[in-house]
């Protein structure tokens, strides 16, 4: 497991988050969000070109920053 467990989120290009499932789409950014909330999530697949919405969501829940 990447730190413990948790759950994979895909983010689509709008920033709208879903429970992910594999096949990975291309596009997508999916981040496993662990189950302790003290610890960050881990971009598990990220796009080529994230969108801003995307990037927005992965400066949040990955790197801890409000915008």
């Amino acid at each position: 497991e990447l730190s413990g467990s948790g759950d994979f989120v895909a983010i689509d290009a709008t920033g709208r988050a879903s429970s992910w499932e594999p096949p990975y789409s291309p596009g997508t950014l999916v981040l496993h969000l662990p189950d302790d909330h003290t610890v960050p999530a881990l971009p598990a697949a990220v796009p080529l070109e994230p969108t801003a919405a995307q990037q927005a969501a992965s400066g949040l829940l990955v790197e801890g920053r409000l915008g």
